[in-house]
């Protein structure tokens, strides 16, 4: 009767060993240094530099810029109807927070309370 077969598992496959090389790879590097140019990004050129500061002679002077948005006045009540909405919302649901905090405190403490009326 021959032998049953294993069923197949790809999960218990050995994993195949990397090969060992016999020799390292050798890399060329040349021992002389290499002339390292600085690279020209800009060229100084005197008739573009005295054009250029003829035109800024020329021209008439900027405006101020703007002033910074802090410094402009803002009117105290705002604009956005669903800005004054949320700002409600966030007051009242940090007024319920307020209230359930101080009632479960107070609904924990009074056992305690009870209990020091008693021994005292």
């Amino acid at each position: 009767m021959p032998a049953p077969k294993k069923p197949r598992q790809p999960h218990l496959k050995e994993v195949p060993r990397p090969r060992s090389r016999s020799a390292k790879p050798s890399f060329d590097i040349a021992t002389e240094p290499i002339a390292q140019e600085a690279a020209a990004s800009w060229v100084y050129r005197p008739d573009i530099v005295e054009a250029v500061q003829v035109e800024a002679m020329s021209v008439e002077p900027a405006a101020p810029p703007p002033p910074p948005p802090s410094a402009i006045p803002r009117s105290p009540e705002p604009d956005n109807p669903f800005l004054m909405v949320g700002e409600g919302l966030f007051l009242i649901s940090m007024g319920t927070m307020k209230l359930t905090y101080y009632a479960m405190r107070g609904m924990i403490v009074a056992p305690i309370r009870l209990a020091a009326r008693l021994l005292t």
